[in-house]
């Protein structure tokens, strides 16, 4: 049996809990599946460390993730590309000694570092590996990545799978373009993931993280999960009107209006998101930590905090502390054809 890569067109579409989540349903079906991820452009990548947690890996974060690339890295020497693809390999023999099936997460994109030579195609090639295609499908033609996916990748490529997919599109995803892609491309579709806040929502850790926040209080609380963003630029008195129309949610506010603050707090909010490096009065924190809400503190304005959010896409991933999520993901896994995924990897 080959390995399985699975990478994506472009980032943001749900990769890497895909690629966890595929490993755990594999896993608990009774295979001896383990993950690698070659490469990473990033040293706060937590990817490796979720899957040796959740898969129960006994390998180093060193054997599991052994390469870090980032972009600035381009000039890299041939000796130095050599070397990066010598480490990779050592990794790859590791792991294929302990485990039957490796499912390997591409690095950001599949055609990353192909200048490297070090995309998703040649890695690969290194792990002895069939590619699955992760794609968006919030909207028609993010079926056209699939058919740019099997431009690139030929015939390493088994099929892809749809994120992100509104309830609206999915009949029509399932009766045309599922088959069509079949039919006249010989691109094999085996899952729509819809778009449920459930399984990407993040958790206030992670919001904190993407907007480099501190934590005020709630420290016990930073795995509450964040499926809303709210701005709380209203006066006090419609606050709590507006804020009961929405779950789980963020509240962005200024850190000079702890009424506002206090006003979202009596409602299913996750975390109280104060801009302007203003700290709120000390009963504004003591609510927070009775309540079990955390406050993080930001440096930018409001405006400046939401436009970030807004263009960075924060996901969830999955962690070992999140059994809702993980419950979640297993269920929607029962609709993904991942049997017919294995058979696609089998000689």
């Amino acid at each position: 049996m080959k390995n399985l890569l699975i990478t994506s067109i472009n980032p943001g579409v749900g990769k890497s809990t895909f690629t966890l989540a595929l490993a755990m349903k594999l896993k608990e079906d009774g295979m001896n599946v383990g993950y690698f991820k070659p490469i990473t452009d990033s040293s706060k990548d937590t990817d490796a460390a979720d899957a040796k947690q959740l898969l129960e890996m006994k390998e180093d974060l060193s054997v599991i993730n052994p390469v870090l690339v980032s972009v600035f890295e381009y000039d890299m020497k041939p000796e130095q590309i050599e070397e990066t693809k010598s480490k990779i390999q050592t990794a790859f023999k590791t792991l294929s000694e302990s485990y039957e099936l490796l499912v390997i997460e591409g690095c950001r994109k599949v055609n990353y570092l192909a200048f490297l030579g070090l995309s998703a195609l040649e890695l690969s090639l290194i792990c002895n590996a069939r590619i699955l295609l992760v794609s968006s499908g919030e909207e028609i033609e993010d079926a056209d990545r699939l058919l740019l996916g099997k431009s690139y990748l030929g015939d390493k490529l088994i099929g892809g799978a749809f994120t992100l997919v509104p309830d609206q599109l999915i009949q029509h995803f399932e009766s045309f373009i599922i088959p069509h892609l079949k039919s006249n491309y010989g691109i094999e579709v085996f899952g729509l993931i819809p778009s449920r806040t459930d399984l990407v929502a993040p958790t206030v850790t992670e919001i904190q993280s993407a907007l480099g926040a501190q934590v005020l209080s709630g420290d016990e609380h930073l795995n509450n999960l964040v499926e809303d963003f709210v701005v709380g630029a209203m006066e006090p008195e419609a606050a709590l009107k507006y804020f009961r129309k929405s779950v789980n949610k963020a509240v962005i506010t200024g850190g000079d209006r702890p009424r506002i603050a206090l006003a979202a707090m009596e409602t299913d909010t996750s975390v109280v998101i104060l801009t302007g490096s203003i700290l709120p009065p000390v009963g504004v924190l003591a609510r927070s930590e009775e309540k079990g809400i955390p406050i993080l503190l930001v440096a930018q304005d409001t405006f400046s905090t939401v436009k970030k959010l807004t263009q960075i896409h924060v996901y969830g991933k999955l962690t070992q502390d999140q059994s809702e999520k993980i419950a979640a993901w297993s269920e929607i896994f029962n609709k993904v054809d991942y049997k017919g995924i294995l058979n696609k990897l089998v000689d």
